[in-house]
């Protein structure tokens, strides 16, 4: 996982504020001595993961995390991800947006937000689940199951017994 590199709060709250859940660029002086007024941040530009950035200071930062820093006036915690709720990341409202670590982030993906449990996948040959886990870029398999459920709580009982070091798939 890539270390994302964040504005500090400090200047975050220096440079933005949240008006009606939209962000915005406080007044400033340009290079060319020019006063700016406020002006609405749009939610436009686009990495190659479909996620928006805002240029500041000659750098392109995550739109959502400043957002977040915002909502909750600190700094994102070490470590932690800020995870849109609905999955949509041209929605950053404070209110779809959340702090959670690495593993409950893998698990609110698309596929899971369409019922689908983490931790399972249906193997078309046996017909069966197949439920695993992986800890630390290597991948277990728990054991193939009937049913999805009986895979989900395999996976369950695994991720409880090992929660340290667990990188869900």
């Amino acid at each position: 996982m890539q270390k994302i590199r964040d504005l500090p709060y400090e200047i975050v709250k220096e440079a933005f504020f949240l008006r009606n859940g939209e962000l915005w660029r406080k007044g400033y002086v340009d290079s060319l001595g020019h006063h700016r007024s406020d002006k609405i941040v749009r939610n436009t530009g686009k990495s190659s993961c479909g996620y928006s950035r805002v240029t500041f200071n000659n750098y392109s930062w995550m739109f959502h995390r400043i957002v977040w820093m915002l909502a909750n006036q600190c700094d994102i915690p070490i470590s932690k991800i800020v995870d849109h709720i609905d999955g949509n990341v041209l929605n950053n409202d404070p209110s779809n947006l959340r702090i959670v670590d690495h593993c409950e982030n893998q698990q609110n993906r698309h596929t899971h937000r369409k019922g689908r449990r983490p931790g399972c996948t249906y193997k078309l040959a046996n017909r069966k689940w197949q439920a695993r886990i992986q800890i630390n870029k290597h991948r277990f398999s728990l054991g193939m199951f009937l049913t999805e459920e009986e895979a989900y709580q395999a996976f369950l009982l695994a991720n409880k017994k090992l929660r340290k070091g667990i990188h869900c798939d």
